[in-house]
């Protein structure tokens, strides 16, 4: 299954106006987008009670974000950024290099690459303009991670992609899957070996749904198993079986394009739901939330003496993972 998607980090003095509104514009776009990147937000300041601000997040960004459509996902008072917590994100924005250099120098001088906009705090610039601002910059940064993942093409599996699907097969288990199953049983698989079992796959003559991913050099970053059966689990008619992108490629919404193609055949052979089994312990999870997944249920098995344990999501209506 796949990796969690990549996280940027927005910051500002207090964690409170600035962005927060970029983290909560910068989701629903991405959503809308298909895009595997998910913002979070934190503060720089180091004594929030010295700002003077009052309750979760600033009524300028609340109103700001309803004007634009954006329901704010949750309620959270404003988070000061810990040390060393930036090192989980792969992109690192703050929103006023006048004001926050001197701040992430003095207090988190470890940090990695940051990007600096000129987007200025109440006072010196109006809410209007700065959050309108704000909204320009996202969406440019929307536009390129979309124009990624449209050089990547969709299509069904042919026997020259069994090498790139092993590759990406047994890449992922042993990245995603570490310390999940044992590590004698992830070293079992080889490129060899998969790609073998994938070209007896495509030869069998087998109903199922192959497809990968392609790079413009044409190679494969990500593939989808899919199967229509009307008895996998009750009231569901097809199961995803399998979903990888490699990790060099993820958070380019080459996952979720992978997925839609899956739907699409699953359609033409009238099914009209689906499911699909993942780790318990697999933050892949999070993103099959997201995409508005129905836990259904687990199951326990053994694996060299590991005790296993896996949970399925599933979608009534099938036409929810093409949006």
């Amino acid at each position: 299954m796949p990796m969690p998607e990549r996280k940027i980090l927005f910051l500002c003095t207090g964690n409170y106006y600035r962005s927060r509104f970029a983290e909560e514009l910068f989701n629903h776009l991405a959503a809308e987008k298909g895009l595997d990147w998910r913002a979070e937000s934190r503060g720089l300041y180091q004594d929030f009670r010295l700002l003077g601000n009052f309750g979760h997040m600033s009524s300028l960004a609340v109103t700001a974000l309803e004007k634009r459509q954006v329901k704010v996902s949750r309620k959270r008072f404003p988070q000061k950024l810990k040390p060393g917590e930036a090192k989980g994100y792969q992109i690192v924005i703050a929103l006023d290099q006048d004001e926050h250099q001197p701040l992430i120098e003095r207090h988190y001088p470890e940090m990695p690459n940051v990007t600096y906009w000129d987007i200025k705090d109440l006072g010196d610039e109006p809410a209007e303009s700065a959050l309108g601002r704000i909204e320009t910059k996202i969406r440019a940064f929307i536009t390129e991670l979309s124009a990624r993942t449209a050089t990547h093409q969709i299509r069904n599996a042919a026997l020259d992609d069994c090498p790139g699907i092993a590759r990406v097969q047994v890449d992922s288990y042993r990245s995603a899957y570490a310390g999940q199953f044992p590590a004698a049983y992830l070293e079992h698989f080889t490129y060899a070996e998969e790609e073998q079992d994938w070209r007896q796959l495509l030869t069998s003559g087998s109903e199922d749904i192959l497809l990968v991913a392609a790079s413009p050099e044409n190679q494969v970053v990500g593939y989808v198993l899919a199967r229509a059966r009307p008895d996998i689990y009750p009231g569901y008619d097809s199961e995803i079986l399998a979903l990888h992108v490699r990790k060099a490629s993820q958070g380019q919404g080459i996952g979720k394009a992978l997925l839609r193609g899956a739907v699409e055949r699953l359609k033409v052979r009238r099914c009209k739901s689906t499911m699909l089994w993942t780790l318990k312990n697999n933050q892949a999870r999070q993103w099959y939330e997201r995409l508005n997944g129905e836990l259904l249920g687990e199951k326990h098995y053994d694996v060299d003496d590991w005790e296993i344990v896996e949970v399925a999501y599933g979608w009534e209506n099938i036409d929810d993972l093409r949006s």
